[in-house]
């Protein structure tokens, strides 16, 4: 059953374990009726790791095959857009995410529809997905936590803080007791620093002093249980402890994040919740080598995709 062996391989990225989930991922192209999902979750592992130019040749692997039909696109073209962002290929991220903009409209996905927009600052695309957002909600869907967070984390981008509370505040007063339920869900810990940082900009210091605190707590909770923190996770945790002028710590966890594969040098050039951290001279020596390596999985694809182009799905645009 592939679902089964796709979980199986959830559980093993959890462990820490990415080259078995990775070998369990690639099987299931080998059974019939395979997921259209399942590409992006094998894609997902290198995202993990850092290796965005392995991700990106998932894509092309299996276009290349037939497997990636016009109706899932919706799906992966802002999951292609993001890895063109991470590698820093502005122009093929834009492209990209066209696609998602004008193809997509169940709101499920308008989180990664219009990620690339907020990372990018674009605040007119900003505008137009919050519209969309509240759209879709005002129609009776149900937006799931990712999209719901990033409504408030475009006000953030926007500097709109009091906008991003009005929106923040209530997801995590709500979601909070439901997520712990659940065994806790590590989008959330992105919205508590988001909404800690809309807190602070409007004065609000102890507040968001407290739901920092919660999240490291959380954060602790996790590896307890046995989880073992992906980049992104380290990373989460790094701006928490930043976010409290703990510098130190923070150092120390987002050198952990880079160890364990977080290299996001572009996207989080844009992350006002990292404000604070990219202000340290120590943080921006850790960058350097980031920079580097994703500079030479850029190269390699730029160098690539000149002679093999990775066009846009016909009809598209």
């Amino acid at each position: 059953n592939p679902l089964l062996i796709l979980n199986y391989a959830r559980r093993l990225i959890s462990a820490g374990e990415y080259d078995r989930a990775r070998e369990r991922t690639e099987f299931v192209f080998q059974l019939p009726n395979v997921p259209s999902y399942a590409v992006s979750w094998l894609a997902d592992i290198d995202v993990m790791l850092g290796d965005y130019e392995a991700a990106l040749n998932v894509y092309k692997r299996e276009d290349a095959k037939g497997n990636l039909p016009w109706e899932p696109w919706f799906f992966y073209a802002p999951a292609i857009a993001g890895l063109y962002e991470r590698l820093g290929i502005r122009d093929r991220a834009v492209a990209w995410g066209q696609i998602a903009r004008f193809k997509t409209s169940s709101s499920l996905w308008l989180g990664d529809k219009y990620q690339y927009f907020i990372i990018q600052g674009r605040h007119e695309e900003l505008e137009q997905a919050i519209d969309d957002f509240l759209a879709a909600q005002s129609e009776g869907e149900v937006l799931n936590l990712h999209a719901r967070t990033l409504i408030g984390s475009a006000a953030v981008h926007r500097g709109d803080f009091q906008a991003a509370i009005e929106y923040l505040e209530p997801i995590y007063s709500e979601d909070w007791a439901l997520s712990n339920q659940r065994g806790g869900s590590t989008v959330l810990l992105e919205t508590m620093n988001y909404l800690a940082v809309a807190l602070m900009e409007s004065g609000r210091d102890a507040d968001a002093r407290q739901i920092l605190e919660t999240a490291l707590e959380q954060h602790e909770e996790y590896e307890a249980r046995g989880v073992v923190p992906n980049g992104n996770m380290l990373k989460r945790k790094a701006v928490s402890f930043s976010l409290l002028g703990r510098n130190d710590e923070a150092l120390d966890t987002m050198q952990l994040a880079i160890d364990a594969g977080w290299a996001e040098y572009y996207p989080m050039q844009y992350d006002p919740t990292m404000d604070r951290i990219r202000q340290l001279p120590e943080f921006e020596r850790m960058m350097e080598s980031v920079k580097s390596a994703i500079d030479v999985q850029r190269a390699r694809v730029e160098a690539e995709e000149s002679l093999r182009p990775f066009n846009l799905p016909q009809g598209s645009m």
